[in-house]
């Protein structure tokens, strides 16, 4: 989990010190909370992680489907020209 990218979704521009490039929770435990809004809970960020990797895999399928479709028509015109090549000879 991007912990960073965790908060930001919960608390846009929170301000906080410390480190999070290993992104564990013991790193989160020990960030030094300097706004004045809440600090999420670890629970919270991972539920944030969850729905994330939800809507990334949603958007996949989409763009999964998209190329699918666009390659079948790619390949209809293929054939339906191939067709009239034949057709022509």
């Amino acid at each position: 989990m991007d912990i960073a990218l965790a908060i930001e979704k919960l608390v846009s521009g929170a301000k906080y010190r410390g480190s999070l490039t290993d992104n564990k929770e013991t790193s989160f435990d020990k960030l030094v909370w300097e706004d004045t809004r809440k600090k999420p809970t670890w629970k919270e960020l991972q539920a944030v992680d969850i729905k994330r990797d939800i809507e990334i895999d949603k958007r996949i399928s989409e763009i999964k489907q998209k190329n699918e479709n666009a390659i079948k028509e790619q390949a209809i015109t293929e054939l339906i020209s191939e067709e009239k090549i034949k057709e022509e000879i």
